[in-house]
């Protein structure tokens, strides 16, 4: 169907911020919705699979997972040291964030 969007999905802009706070914005004006997750490492990189509502930032050295209808931090990981530099999302809805999510991650090497 022309103009309909997968189940879950919520159009929005993300914006990762030196600040460790996701920023969430309505696309067409730009506004700001909403601020996500509680000051800290800068996010150094985000992702949105587009068949869902949920977003998933990466920091120095940890992973959050956001939901994006409640604007919520659903999930908090620390998989390693070191600067998340690139995120890759695929998969279907999830309860906790992970588990059926694919996640591609690139890392900084650590000194």
């Amino acid at each position: 169907m022309e103009g309909s969007e997968p189940v879950g999905a919520v159009d929005v802009v993300l914006v990762g911020g030196t600040d460790g706070r996701l920023r969430v914005h309505e696309p067409g004006t730009l506004a700001l919705r909403a601020e996500l997750g509680d000051p800290g490492s800068r996010i150094t990189s985000v992702a949105a699979p587009t068949t869902t509502a949920l977003a998933i930032a990466g920091t120095d050295g940890e992973l959050l997972v956001f939901d994006l209808r409640t604007d919520t931090r659903i999930a908090r990981t620390t998989p390693h040291r070191g600067s998340i530099r690139n995120l890759v999302a695929t998969g279907g809805d999830t309860t906790d964030g992970f588990s059926r999510m694919a996640l591609d991650v690139s890392s900084a090497a650590t000194t």
